[in-house]
């Protein structure tokens, strides 16, 4: 009898394929280019890539790409501030604020420190009135450091006194590291100048206003623009608007005013800056409740669809005891307020 051999077949096998890799340098290169809200989340994906977020070094990167950005498409945060209700016939100051606080991004169509990555609060204090002129005279500074340690973690008297007091209920505008203030109209030197602290230093010091602004007119606004320049906006008659750049640098305020541009304006009140050309198509003022465009080549105004009143927020038709609008530039940044 034969034995007949059967063969068996062997089963064919492929080692598996290992999945490709990108060079860490590349993979960083590309996440640069994420936003803040994508980052978040990939930070779970492995700890290769949480590592890459988390470095100090890919945050700064990531923030000067931010600011960067911001120049060839300007963000904005937009804080509606409205009353609790509304008080018929009400002349004075509104009492009747609501505590709670919306803010909303909106991007024109077409002061955390960069070099410590720490945010530091500012607050003023005026310690003594006179009561002939109801005015405040003498005021000091406290400063709080968010993301310090040890003394940092608590309010700190800045060392010397601002040497002359500001106008009160205004918010200082903060431009690569330095803080800038109205000095008050009642000071009987009336000085052309305003008050400016340094953030890294703690210490206090004036610039002058632009030299062609009328020493009478005190109805001016200042602004940042792009992170590293101080904007000041002036009614320089009943019908033009003048707006003047400062450079602010880390090393110093030595450069001086530049005037940009003379605007045909019927208003009694100045507009805020928000951006010029060539980062905008135009120059973009802010006024109330509605932003408009300026067209320098054809001397044209107008109002961009974007009035505040009709913005809506989570379906609701329309916000009620509207009062005012605060209105800021809106840089994404991946510093985190505290270092824990």
């Amino acid at each position: 009898m034969k034995v007949q051999r059967t063969s068996t077949s062997r089963k064919s096998r492929t080692a598996p394929r290992r999945n490709p890799e990108l060079m860490e340098e590349l993979v960083t290169e590309i996440l640069l280019l994420l936003p803040v809200k994508s980052l978040r989340r990939f930070e779970s994906v492995c700890k290769a890539w949480r590592s890459i977020i988390s470095d100090p070094i890919f945050i700064r990167a990531h923030l000067r790409r931010s600011a960067s950005n911001w120049e060839q498409s300007p963000r904005f945060v937009i804080n509606p501030h409205t009353l609790e209700e509304a008080i018929p016939d009400e002349e004075c100051w509104p009492r009747t604020f609501s505590s709670h606080l919306r803010f909303y991004q909106w991007q024109l169509p077409q002061q955390c420190n960069p070099r410590t990555g720490k945010y530091k609060v500012v607050q003023a204090l005026y310690w003594s009135v006179d009561y002939e002129t109801n005015m405040w005279t003498d005021m000091g500074m406290e400063v709080f450091t968010i993301a310090g340690s040890g003394d940092g973690r608590v309010w700190r008297e800045i060392r010397r006194d601002p040497p002359y007091p500001v106008e009160k209920f205004q918010t200082a505008v903060t431009v690569n590291g330095f803080m800038f203030w109205r000095i008050a109209k009642h000071h009987p030197e009336r000085l052309r100048a305003i008050l400016h602290l340094s953030l890294a230093e703690e210490e206090f010091g004036v610039t002058r206003l632009p030299d062609s602004l009328n020493p009478s007119l005190d109805a001016f606004v200042l602004d940042m623009l792009y992170g590293r320049d101080l904007c000041l906006t002036a009614c320089t008659s009943e019908t033009t608007l003048t707006i003047w750049t400062l450079p602010v640098l880390k090393k110093g305020l030595n450069s001086p005013w530049e005037r940009r541009y003379s605007i045909e304006f019927e208003s009694s009140m100045p507009c805020h800056t928000m951006c010029l050309p060539p980062f905008s198509n135009g120059v973009i003022l802010w006024r109330a409740d509605t932003v408009y465009c300026y067209d320098p080549a054809t001397s044209e105004l107008t109002t961009l669809l974007c009035e505040f009143h009709r913005m809506r927020y989570q379906g609701a038709r329309k916000w009620k005891n509207l009062f005012t609008f605060n209105f800021n530039p809106f840089t994404e940044s991946l510093v985190r307020m505290t270092s824990s």
